[in-house]
This record gives C-alpha cells, structure tokens and sequence, in this order.
C-alpha cells in the first residue's frame, strides 16, 4: 500500500476512535418513561437523539470517504505508469461495478490488464461489484461514500436496550421483572403502575403523565 494510502487508512481509523468517544460521552438514544397517576398506567419508548445522530453520521462520512480515497490511491500509483495519456491516468480508479457481469469489462476499462498478471488476478478476486457473490464490504464502501455526497450517513438504530438493574435504579417502585435487558423496537411498552409501592406523601397530586428520561445502550 502507498503511503498517501496508508495516511488515509490512519486518518479513517482516527475517525472510528473519535466515533466510539463519542457514543462513550453521548447516548444516540434514550428511554422515556411516563407515568400517568390518574390512570395507574406506565409506559416506555426508546428515542434517538438526534443531535448526536448527526455528529455520528458526519464521522462515519469521513470514514468511508478516506477508506474510498485509499482504494483510488493504491490502484492509482500501480497502474498510472502503466498508462499512455493523460486522459487514461485521469480515467484510472478502483473498478467497482454494480453488475456482477460488468466485471470483467470494468477491469479491462481501468488498465488493470496492464500492470501485469498477478496484479489483474488479485483485482479480478476481490469481485468489487454489488450482486451476490461480490465482495458486500468492499462495494459498501463504494455505495457509502456516494450516498454521503448527497446526504448524511445517518445510522440505523433497530432497537435501543437498557440494563435491568439501571432501569430499576430509576424507577425503584417497578413492579414488573426484567431478566437482562429490556428492549423497545421503536415501539411503546406499557405496564400498570402499582401505586400501593410508593409512600402517598411522595406521590402528591394525581398528575397526567410525567416523563423521565434514561439514557439508553444501543
């Protein structure tokens, strides 16, 4: 790998550690729990954090962007000295293709035939192309560092989870058991509310339902 290669692989890497600072000091999502003393009824749902979510997608943007920029290095200084004009080494970057059987064509077309056989054969086995049987790491790569061109990465979050023991420090009066984790899918979980578990003069007024924010895990 060429050294301008290897600062962007160095630069990718610095972004990942500052993308998992960043989930250390900041939760992407949060449990809102609300209780509803007229009714007697509880419930909770996982929330993103927006904010945070967007600071993450503009990092996982710079990742991909370098790993990119990488790949165009290295194949750039193997193959350019084999190229004729400038217009070929202009035309000289890593061969990705979304079908399978453009392959071959996308190759032939980045003068990876010219830098000899093990080289072709090398990039011939990495199958850069997006249909089954291709490298799917490697053409993500590709499809990320386009969509970010356009728009933020922003990640997918399926579901957010909580210990049951935190949960249960933020509410001691949980009448319900939770083995591990409880996990909300972007949904609402409901569950009664025993009253009879707090003290009346910590109640108070009987209040519509009040939120209590608790950091989540994801």
């Amino acid at each position: 790998m060429t050294n301008s290669a290897l600062l962007k692989v160095s630069r990718a890497a610095k972004h990942v550690g500052e993308l998992n600072e960043l989930f250390q000091k900041k939760r992407p999502a949060t449990f809102i729990v609300k209780t509803d003393t007229y009714t007697g009824k509880r419930s909770a749902i996982g929330k993103h954090d927006e904010a945070v979510m967007n600071e993450a997608a503009v990092i996982c943007g710079d990742i991909v962007h370098n790993l990119r920029s990488a790949l165009d290095h290295t194949y750039w200084e193997i193959v350019s000295p084999h190229c004729t004009s400038d217009k070929e080494r202009r035309n000289t970057q890593f061969p990705f293709t979304s079908k399978a059987n453009e392959f071959l064509k996308t190759l032939h077309d980045g003068y990876a035939n010219r830098a000899g056989t093990g080289f072709y054969c090398a990039m011939r086995n990495l199958r850069s192309h997006g249909e089954t049987g291709g490298n799917e790491m490697l053409f993500l790569v590709r499809e990320m560092s386009n969509l970010d061109k356009h728009r933020l990465l922003i990640p997918t979050i399926t579901y957010t989870k909580i210990a049951g023991d935190v949960l249960k420090a933020e509410l001691p009066d949980l009448n319900i058991t939770i083995t591990d984790y409880a996990m909300f899918a972007n949904c609402t979980f409901n569950w009664n509310w025993d009253r009879n578990a707090v003290p009346e003069s910590m109640i108070g007024a009987l209040m519509p339902p009040q939120s209590l924010h608790i950091p989540a895990q994801t």
